[in-house]
């Protein structure tokens, strides 16, 4: 117990520390959160020539984003529902996370169970789906990225 009270003491020593150093200067943009989406939204703003701070109420990657998939999809629920734009939208993200992160995102096969309702198998639409989204990658030169499929 006194190991973990002197290890969150120090950390929240090193954090006073933190706060007042970025309190001394200024910022473009500061980012709440220290999750995926804030980091994402840290490293975009940042490339892009902007001066960021990103705080974090916890340590960073500890909240909800963390725990979520990470999966880079080509927008499968959205295959289903028509969604053709969002499809198309969804696979040029994944395409340009590949180029930018290639060391992090790779291809990733799974398998769907499907059950029959008695009439016709709900793998049906699906199969229609991953062809369409394949079509789709393949026409805008995303062929190189398979993940989601």
């Amino acid at each position: 117990m006194r190991l973990t009270s002197d290890l969150r003491a120090a950390a929240l020593d090193r954090r006073a520390v933190a706060l007042r150093e970025l309190s001394r200067q200024q910022f473009d943009i500061l980012v709440v959160g220290g999750g995926i989406t804030g980091a994402a939204v840290a490293r975009e703003a940042a490339g892009q020539g902007w001066r960021v701070a990103l705080i974090e109420q916890d340590d960073y990657a500890s909240g909800t984003s963390s725990r979520s998939s990470r999966l880079i999809h080509g927008g499968l629920r959205y295959v289903k529902h028509m969604r053709v734009g969002l499809v198309a939208a969804s696979l040029e993200e994944q395409a340009a996370l590949a180029a930018s992160a290639p060391h992090l995102v790779r291809p990733l096969p799974f398998l769907l169970p499907f059950y029959c309702d008695g009439r016709v198998s709900r793998a049906e639409p699906v199969r229609v789906g991953v062809r369409a989204q394949v079509a789709v990658r393949r026409r805008g030169g995303n062929a190189g990225t398979t993940a989601g499929q």
